[in-house]
């Protein structure tokens, strides 16, 4: 997981070198006036959903994790809360191959040292990236946001 402004995104390409096509992207849109929903940027190896999401408690919101896809997630307006945990502290579950996704929804801690998780803040501008060895549970929010997420082949 990494935690960073947005602006630095570049310090990472080496991360990801389909990093790049974000930064490319976000050089020539304006992402506020973008509707909610996918947008297609390199086929299916990069892509950005953007969301608005009304307000949830962390009770609420899941766990998730992915396989192939990389998220960035990028606050756009608002405040958000979001959750991490390395996947090595939660239980195998039912993986969703084709929406590359899995929920943890009651996580049972099989780390030889518990493993508590992560609670941090995010701001507008602000991106949180995870990897497939990342848990996370976003969009804990007190009012509605907009954020938008680069979906980025792993």
């Amino acid at each position: 997981m990494i935690i960073d402004n947005i602006e630095c995104l570049d310090r990472y390409v080496g991360t990801n070198p389909l990093f790049q096509v974000v930064i490319d992207y976000l050089a020539s849109t304006d992402l506020a006036t973008l509707p909610t929903g996918v947008h297609e940027i390199q086929g299916h190896d990069v892509y950005v959903n953007i969301q608005e999401m009304q307000p949830r408690s962390r009770e609420v919101a899941r766990w998730e994790s992915h396989r192939e896809m990389i998220d960035i997630q990028l606050l756009l307006s608002g405040e958000e809360e979001q959750g991490w945990l390395p996947l090595s502290a939660v239980p195998a579950v039912e993986f969703d191959q084709q929406n590359d996704i899995a929920f943890y929804d009651e996580y049972e801690q099989h780390h030889p040292v518990p493993v508590e998780p992560i609670y941090f803040q995010l701001n507008a501008g602000q991106m949180a990236i995870y990897f497939p060895s990342d848990v996370h549970k976003p969009a804990i929010c007190k009012n509605a946001l907009r954020k938008a997420i680069f979906k980025v082949r792993a």
